[in-house]
């Protein structure tokens, strides 16, 4: 972490050597802002924290929602992307589900409903 603004991500992800919960974080402070990118780095680097990676990506993307129609055409993480638009949707008009692609429409509609039942997720 201390050599996270002048080393690159490859040097850092070298320097993690087989600890995955290193290369997780490095993950975690070297975002690039493109939300596809990451979440396939997610996969290329790690493995059992892979999900949880995909969704701090995903939660990061949703306080500054970009590249909306790359989003929507993506065949990978369905899911992933569908709550990340179902969050968009419900707290800040985003796409409605039932516009979605179909296979992101499900991961949408379970965070929407997860927003009516608290409304304080849109906070977060």
């Amino acid at each position: 972490m201390r050599h996270n603004k002048e080393r690159p991500l490859e040097v850092l992800v070298a320097a993690c050597l087989d600890d995955e919960e290193c290369r997780f974080d490095v993950l975690e402070l070297k975002t690039t802002g493109d939300l596809l990118s990451e979440l396939a780095l997610c996969d290329e680097l790690l493995d059992a924290t892979a999900p949880y990676c995909r969704e701090h990506a995903a939660i990061r993307w949703i306080a500054a929602p970009t590249e909306i129609e790359a989003v929507l055409a993506e065949e990978r993480w369905s899911e992933d992307l569908g709550r990340a638009l179902g969050h968009h949707h419900a707290c800040d008009e985003g796409p409605p589900c039932e516009t979605l692609p179909l296979p992101k429409q499900a991961g949408c509609s379970a965070l929407v409903d997860e927003v009516a039942a608290d409304p304080s997720i849109c906070a977060r």
